[in-house]
């Protein structure tokens, strides 16, 4: 799979490993708990996307083949094209799989109704000295910034579709394999302790008077409320994929997305600066504008280098154990 897909080495294996178990225990979850139905004409038109995309895929395939055999430079030239366009659009069918998959198992850890954890988060945070009330307020007295933050906060999508496309222009097989499974590898923890702790948020918590987001966006900081208690009472009916929302308080998710962002650019500067910067916005953004606390923050952070520390731990032995035969044999009589 990693090979047809032209996802490379060990993380490779490991992307599509992780994103396997996460749709299995999500369908499992879902048919034996049954906490709430699914609209099946999202999963048809889903299903449908990626079969286009297989066929492509498989056409792509088949016809760098051809090229490959050829030694021209054109050929090599068109070779590389085809190869980039089967990662870019392997990339993104893994993607569409991922938010699909790790967007129900979040509502069916929610489902779950465990204690609210507010009280305890809230205490954390003033145990560290952190104000959620006078950060608050003071988002609201910057000129622009509520504006940065809120398109900072919806831009991770965006990004990944960059990334994408950067890695498949310069055949990055490797970075895409490490990207997408620092997706995988980072929402199973994530999603393990945010239904065990779950919690309504920072803004529902602190009621904060002043809305500095809402000339930008009403339901800032409280559109997902709705959801979260029809999940916790049981009155919640149908998962419509279009109509989800992020659920996810401790740890952040926004944070674990944006430091891995800026991890998969590393190696190109001309968009490591602006990504840091973007990206240093949309954390910031998760307290006023998503509702986080900041301790969510702190523990998005822990998960998101944990995760790039295995991920290269991974290349590192894929690397290792490929050494030996790279290396030039003695020459013997």
């Amino acid at each position: 799979m990693p090979e047809f897909t032209e996802f490379r080495g060990r993380n490779g294996v490991l992307a599509w490993g992780l994103l396997s178990a996460l749709a299995i225990t999500a369908v499992l979850w879902l048919n034996i708990a049954q906490p709430f139905r699914y609209d099946g004409s999202v999963f048809h038109h889903i299903a449908l996307t990626y079969a286009i995309m297989l066929f492509f895929m498989i056409g792509i395939g088949s016809v760098k083949n051809t090229f490959q055999a050829a030694d021209n430079r054109i050929y090599t030239v068109i070779e590389h094209g085809l190869s980039g366009l089967q990662l870019f659009i392997a990339a993104y069918f893994f993607f569409l799989t991922f938010v699909m998959s790790s967007s129900l198992i979040v509502y069916l850890g929610q489902a779950l109704n465990a204690p609210l954890q507010d009280e305890a988060f809230a205490a954390a945070d003033a145990a560290l000295g952190f104000d959620f009330l006078s950060f608050h307020s003071w988002v609201g007295t910057q000129p622009l910034l509520p504006e940065a933050m809120f398109y900072a906060y919806n831009s991770s999508a965006k990004q990944f579709l960059v990334i994408f496309l950067v890695s498949a222009v310069f055949l990055d097989r490797e970075n895409v394999a490490q990207f997408c499974s620092l997706l995988a590898l980072t929402i199973i923890p994530t999603v393990i302790i945010a239904s065990l702790w779950p919690a309504l948020g920072s803004c529902i918590h602190h009621q904060p008077t002043a809305q500095p987001f809402a000339h930008l966006d009403p339901n800032a900081c409280k559109d997902y409320l709705p959801h979260v208690l029809a999940l916790r009472d049981g009155t919640f009916e149908v998962f419509r994929l279009p109509e989800t929302k992020g659920l996810l308080t401790f740890p952040s998710y926004h944070t674990v997305m944006a430091i891995i962002a800026v991890y998969a650019v590393r190696n190109y500067i001309w968009l490591l600066v602006p990504f840091a910067l973007l990206n240093t916005v949309n954390i910031l953004s998760t307290i006023p504008f998503g509702g986080h606390y900041f301790v969510d923050v702190l523990a998005g952070g822990a998960i998101a280098v944990s995760a790039i520390a295995v991920v290269r731990w991974n290349a590192a032995r894929g690397t290792t154990s490929v050494a030996p035969a790279m290396m030039p044999q003695p020459i013997t009589a």
